[in-house]
């Protein structure tokens, strides 16, 4: 009696809970590929909304022109996705050899390599394994000779010595 009593009905509401978690519809087969900015209420798909939330931060508040500065080895300025939004001083003449804009950096147009010389010349090597070998080991060796070196630290010295060649080379 008890099992005919809660089984039946439960089992009846399981049935039904089953056939609402299911959409009733699909709106389209294939989605736009932005489907995930959408919403649900206005586009009639299931995405968070991004462009419904971007409007509405965006309401009402005027636009700014924001540079970004990107720190980096290098911009190629010339690439189609970068080229027409690159910034340009638009104090500095490009290839007078002057600082125009009396900023300390010469002909900086599209902004300064920091990585490069004064002259603004790139320094391709600067970040190679070498140039951090040579500068730890200076601390320890520079002015010393083999002589003052035994055993493991006499090996690690002639390390040093090899990086010193290898970077005094570039």
């Amino acid at each position: 009696m008890i099992l005919k009593k809660f089984l039946l009905p439960a089992i009846f509401l399981l049935s039904l809970s089953f056939a609402q978690a299911q959409d009733s519809k699909v709106k389209d087969a294939n989605p736009p590929n932005n489907w995930f900015h959408l919403d649900a209420d206005t586009d009639g798909y299931k995405g968070v909304s991004s462009i419904k939330a971007y409007n509405e931060l965006v309401k009402g508040k005027k636009t700014k022109t924001v540079i970004v500065a990107i720190i980096d080895s290098g911009i190629d300025i010339e690439h189609e996705d970068l080229k027409d939004n690159i910034w340009v001083n638009e104090d500095e003449k490009a290839g007078n050899g002057i600082d125009d804009d009396k900023n300390g950096y010469i002909d900086d147009v599209n902004g300064w390599n920091f990585i490069g010389n004064a002259k603004g010349e790139m320094i391709n090597n600067d970040n190679l394994e070498v140039t951090r070998l040579y500068v730890k080991g200076k601390k320890m060796y520079e002015g010393k000779t083999a002589k003052d070196f035994k055993g493991k630290k006499l090996k690690a010295f002639n390390q040093y010595i090899v990086v010193k060649e290898d970077f005094e080379k570039r």
